[in-house]
Order: structure tokens, then C-alpha cells, then sequence
């Protein structure tokens, strides 16, 4: 019987504040570079620690080609279609295997994404949350699930940035300890 490594998993999004949008049309409909850089410095492996992320296949392929796979991490993409490939990623068909796949590679794990991975990812998993959150509303058809008040508090929040006309402050979330 194979053990499997003990990883901490981690979700990172950014979302309305409000309306808890995250995307239209496989797209983010803001530009904060701020955001993309606190994406990278959190997602990103470093000389100590080995990174795996897991995003949907819309994710995936929202990600334009030139970036993709995500540098620096073991990228798995979660599917069920058969003939999808996805080149230079792992292909898993359930969020269990992408854990266990990363699992076996990774010393952390980010799910990155899609509303679908991300609900699964925060009923299954204890996660610890890293949301950008973004006072401005935009037209979005694609949504974060909302947190359970009874299974994560706050633990930071950090001074509100601005930029291109948009306020937003990144915010972590842990698990409460029954």
C-alpha cells in the first residue's frame, strides 16, 4: 500500500466583493497586475519549497499559450475529457487524483480555479483561502463559492491597494479548529 504525503492545500482567487464574480467569458474582467504578481509569488516554487497547481480545464485554457504550463510549478489539470491534453501539465480526471498526483511531486498545493474545482476543493479539503477581494462589481458569469462562517475565520487582511480605478485588499482564511 502506497502512503500519501501529508500537503497542505491552499486556494487562491480573486473575486467581488459583493457579487462574488470571478470571471466572464474564461477571462478576468479586471487588470491588476498587483493581483497577477501576489498570484506568482504565492503560487510559484522557491529553492525550499515545491508547488503544484490544479485548475479545471477551462482555467487551463484561459491561460494564454505563451504561459502555459505555469513555470516554477507542477501543473495539473482536472478533466473529464478523454482526449484532452494539455502539454506540459498532468491530466487527472477527479480533484483525488489531482491531490494525489501533486501530492506525490509537490510539497504545496494551489487550486487555482475554476467555481467548480474551487467548491469542490473548499467542501473536501481543509483549505487555507487566499482571496483578493475587489470592491468594484463587474459583469461576471463565473462565481467563488461563498465561505462557511463556521469553517474558516479570518486570520489577515491586508491595507486596501488601488489601482486602475479599482480598489481591493488581499485577504486569508483558515480553517477553524473543531
Amino acid at each position: 500500500m502506497t502512503s500519501l504525503k501529508c500537503v497542505k492545500i491552499n486556494v487562491i482567487a480573486a473575486a467581488c466583493k459583493s457579487s462574488r464574480g470571478i470571471g466572464k467569458d474564461n477571462d478576468l474582467p479586471w487588470k491588476l497586475p498587483t493581483d497577477m504578481k501576489y498570484f506568482r509569488e504565492k503560487t510559484a516554487s522557491t529553492t525550499e519549497i515545491r508547488v503544484g497547481v490544479i485548475m479545471g480545464r477551462r482555467t487551463w485554457e484561459s491561460v494564454p499559450p505563451k504561459f502555459r504550463p505555469f513555470k516554477n510549478r507542477f501543473n495539473v489539470v482536472l478533466t473529464s475529457r478523454e482526449d484532452f491534453e494539455a502539454k506540459g501539465a498532468v491530466i487527472a480526471r477527479t480533484l483525488e487524483d489531482a491531490v494525489k498526483k501533486c501530492s506525490n511531486n509537490v510539497d504545496s498545493i494551489w487550486v487555482i480555479g475554476g467555481s467548480g474545482v474551487y467548491a469542490e476543493a473548499l467542501n473536501k479539503y481543509p483549505c487555507r483561502v487566499y482571496l483578493t477581494e475587489i470592491d468594484k462589481e463587474f459583469d461576471c458569469d463565473a462565481f467563488f463559492p461563498p465561505l462557511d462562517e463556521k469553517k474558516y475565520k479570518l486570520a489577515s487582511v491586508s491595507p486596501d491597494h488601488q489601482e486602475n480605478d479599482i480598489t481591493f485588499r488581499f485577504k486569508v482564511y483558515d480553517v477553524i479548529e473543531l
